[in-house]
């Protein structure tokens, strides 16, 4: 049996949360370049407003970049399939867990730079998937449990 329709159903919910932050980042990073392009070097403050525009508009990217990397996880039919493979049989988690890379390139899955994986199995019949991902100085864990589904946690 592939991953359950409620679960599939959660994480369509929640990837289009990150797409909608997604575009909310849009007006954020739009909004600093244009601050930034309206700063003069002759007006009050200008360094400190300037380098907290700059801080704004890098964190918008990273951000950006963070839940695009997860929108694209979330969608990857490999991943789903591997996912799948692991409900069906909680003990392939164990592969996982010890060659993320080999399970992850059997599987023909490309995971981005700087996104690690990792499963763990607390009973015979379960299993957690976590992915981890940093942009910047944000972080992001999303988890699908066999029986929980899917969920996504900003680290600070």
């Amino acid at each position: 049996m592939p991953i359950p329709d409620h679960q599939l159903t959660q994480l369509r919910t929640d990837l289009l949360a990150h797409e909608k932050r997604l575009l909310s980042l849009k007006a954020i990073a739009a909004d600093a370049q244009h601050g930034l392009a309206q700063l003069r070097p002759d007006q009050p403050d200008y360094q400190k407003r300037s380098q907290s525009l700059k801080n704004l508009l890098a964190d918008a990217e990273n951000e950006t970049t963070l839940h695009e990397t997860l929108i694209k996880l979330g969608q990857d039919p490999k991943v789903l399939a591997a996912l799948g493979e692991i409900h069906d049989k909680p003990e392939v988690a164990d592969q996982l867990q010890s060659n993320p890379q080999a399970f992850t390139q059997a599987r023909g899955i490309q995971l981005p730079p700087g996104l690690t994986i990792t499963a763990t199995r607390s009973t015979p019949h379960s299993a957690v998937v976590s992915a981890h991902y940093q942009a910047g100085r944000l972080q992001n864990r999303m988890n699908w449990d066999l029986d929980k589904g899917f969920t996504s946690q900003e680290i600070r």
